[in-house]
């Protein structure tokens, strides 16, 4: 059965899970710009983090590993803290990094849910159908269609009329 969630309810896990990725940002967003790369730059460093490795990050991205590892410096630098331990044979989280990372992890995938939340519910359909139908075919034709139409559209009604 689908869970139904109310739109109201979607933008505000949206504006939680913003927050949350604000609060763990110790500097200031300027601009709509900056926050929009900020976000970039943290999701990278999420997926950095998971994978355990800069090249397994890019190539699940699809990005050349040269920008993922520039997107976490600009994070670390903006941060003023150093998110990994970084050797020739494997990358580490700090202290830092795994408070860092657990926080952001969850504002993003909450991030992610709303947005997902929210593109599902502009694809819904909702609102009046008016149908009519002949007396002899609405009862016993019509009425089953419907039920069924409105099991799959709960945010639609239907009005139905019958034509004498």
């Amino acid at each position: 059965m689908l869970q139904r969630i109310n739109f109201t309810y979607a933008l505000q896990l949206q504006q939680q899970a913003l927050a949350q990725i604000r609060r763990a940002h110790t500097g200031r967003l300027k601009g709509t710009k900056d926050r929009q790369h900020f976000i970039n730059h943290i999701r990278i460093f999420v997926r950095v983090a998971e994978a355990g490795s800069f090249s397994e990050a890019a190539r699940r991205l699809q990005l050349p590993k040269s920008q993922v590892s520039r997107q976490v410096r600009l994070l670390e630098e903006a941060l003023g803290a150093r998110l990994f331990e970084r050797t020739t044979r494997q990358v580490r989280l700090t202290e830092s990094g795994q408070v860092y990372f657990q926080r952001c992890r969850v504002g993003l995938n909450d991030l992610e849910e709303a947005n997902i939340r929210i593109s599902g519910m502009q694809q819904e359909l909702r609102g009046l159908i008016r149908v009519t139908a002949p007396v002899d075919v609405g009862p016993h034709v019509i009425t089953g269609l419907i039920t069924e139409f409105l099991v799959e559209h709960p945010q639609l009604e239907v009005e139905l009329k019958q034509a004498a």
